[in-house]
């Protein structure tokens, strides 16, 4: 079961990494980049990046659910420890993922990019960056009921 453990949290990690630096490439590295091209040869090279990233955030999404929910589900009883502080942050991390799940999907959906995807990809990064904040501010409060929970009591 340790293995399990630290696979599952590495793969959560991991893959927040590479989503993270794919959506931040994409929205703010690619655009610099194409620049110099003419306005024919900028769109087809973009619309090549935008399906590597659809193929690297489909997946994504598969891996965070499948690792999110086994790391939740080994997590729990520390929650149960800390509810006033454990559930309002692992809601909102949960909510935070549905809804770059949602904008993520319908950024990437169909051959050409929806009108405004520029600002929807902006929106995915800042959301990605808060969603890690939470989940470390999380990750702490657990390790130190956890810790709390673990220390002798004083008499």
């Amino acid at each position: 079961m340790p293995f399990l453990i630290v696979f599952f949290r590495w793969l959560h990690v991991i893959t927040a990494c590479v989503a993270i630096g794919s959506v931040f490439f994409v929205r703010l590295l690619l655009p610099v980049g194409l620049r110099v091209a003419d306005d024919s040869t900028r769109h087809a090279a973009f619309l090549r990046c935008r399906r590597a990233l659809k193929l690297v955030i489909h997946p994504a999404i598969l891996l965070f659910l499948i690792s999110g929910i086994f790391n939740s589900w080994r997590a729990w009883d520390a929650y149960k420890t800390i509810p006033t502080v454990a559930h309002p942050l692992w809601g909102t991390h949960v909510l935070l993922a549905a809804i770059i799940f949602a904008i993520a999907l319908y950024v990437l959906a169909g051959a050409e990019p929806p009108a405004g995807h520029r600002n929807w990809m902006l929106v995915t990064l800042v959301l990605l960056v808060a969603t890690v904040a939470v989940a470390s501010t999380l990750k702490y409060e657990r390790e130190k009921a956890m810790t709390a929970a673990a220390a002798p009591a004083r008499p």
